[in-house]
């Protein structure tokens, strides 16, 4: 998966390494090369056929520099774009992912500065079956339901920031016995905002038990407490996650989701799940297949039923590719 000989690494980057790193120390260090493909085909019963990301897609590079005891130099570079059109993902915002330089110590924890996820945006993934995708059959939307990061200018700016903050400190604690948090917050005030975007969770990684809780507000004091759990058991995997947002214009929302995966052996898997919002009176429940050819390459299948203002039934298959 991670790609460091000098010959997998472009030209100028290697010339941009070389002169970085080199000192009379000879100082380790290391550049990775990731991302991310996923195409599918869908269709709503309300809507045409339709190609588009299933999930998010990303190229990115990724790197650290071993400086004096434990600790190092670390940066995080993150492109996202669309594969069906091979667009951006956000034109306005190259480095749509993240765009990060900081300092790692295992004593001391991680302290980054850019732009970047939220801490509770960086951990919801790991507690909705579809990852916390943007589109199709993910439950995404009953984990945070009409709360964004931004708040201010996200129709202006494309939902660019709907997940991130610019301009921000990041910090990462070290782990005791699985606990560990993460802070952030803005260092400038964001144009027409009317405050500082910050956020904080407090993490919990315990082998079968996962679980985060995080509370976070944007620009204009929308703000919203979540709390989200995992817990493995053989081949199921149980999901589940509240939340409460406060939103400006809209209806105080309370949120509930409740899923599981379930491994049938090595290679397929079933996926389901529900969610509900009882702001908007909305619901969606969602059920998929996964085969994995491999732990970078598999195909999905998934249908789903969701009711907003009226109920709506979709499909889609898809393939999906990291590296």
């Amino acid at each position: 998966m991670k790609k460091k000989s000098a010959g997998m690494v472009p030209a100028t980057i290697m010339a941009a390494m070389v002169a970085g790193f080199a000192s009379p120390a000879n100082a380790q260090s290391n550049v990775t090369i990731y991302g991310n493909l996923d195409t599918a085909i869908g269709k709503t019963s309300n809507g045409a056929v339709t190609m588009g990301p299933g999930y998010f897609n990303w190229l990115g590079f990724k790197g650290t520099e071993q400086l004096d005891g434990d600790l190092k130099a670390v940066f995080n570079l993150q492109m996202r774009f669309n594969p069906d059109t091979g667009g951006l993902s956000n034109p306005g915002t190259f480095w749509q992912g993240e765009s990060t330089v900081g300092l790692q110590s295992a004593t001391f924890g991680t302290v980054r500065l850019g732009r970047a996820m939220t801490p509770m945006w960086n951990s919801l993934w790991l507690f909705e079956p579809w990852a916390n995708g943007a589109t199709f059959a993910t439950l995404s939307g009953y984990q945070t339901g009409s709360y964004s990061s931004d708040g201010v200018t996200d129709t202006a700016q494309n939902f660019a920031t709907f997940a991130r903050i610019n301009n921000g400190v990041f910090y990462d604690s070290p782990s005791w016995s699985g606990i560990h948090f993460s802070a952030a917050g803005e260092a400038e005030l964001a144009q027409g905002a009317r405050a500082r975007n910050k956020g904080l969770s407090l993490n919990y990684d315990g082998g079968a038990l996962t679980a985060m809780v995080s509370y976070e507000k944007n620009h204009q004091y929308d703000e919203i407490t979540y709390a989200g759990a995992t817990y493995v058991l053989g081949g199921l995997k149980v999901f589940g996650s509240y939340a409460h947002t406060k939103v400006l214009n809209v209806k105080p929302e309370s949120l509930y989701l409740l899923a599981a995966t379930y491994a049938l052996n090595a290679s397929d898997s079933l996926r389901a799940g529900h969610g509900r919002n009882s702001g908007l009176r909305s619901h969606k429940t969602s059920l998929g297949y996964v085969h994995a050819f491999s732990k970078r390459t598999s195909v999905y299948a998934d249908v789903w039923n969701e009711h907003i203002t009226t109920g709506v039934n979709g499909y889609v298959v898809g393939i999906s590719h990291s590296f």
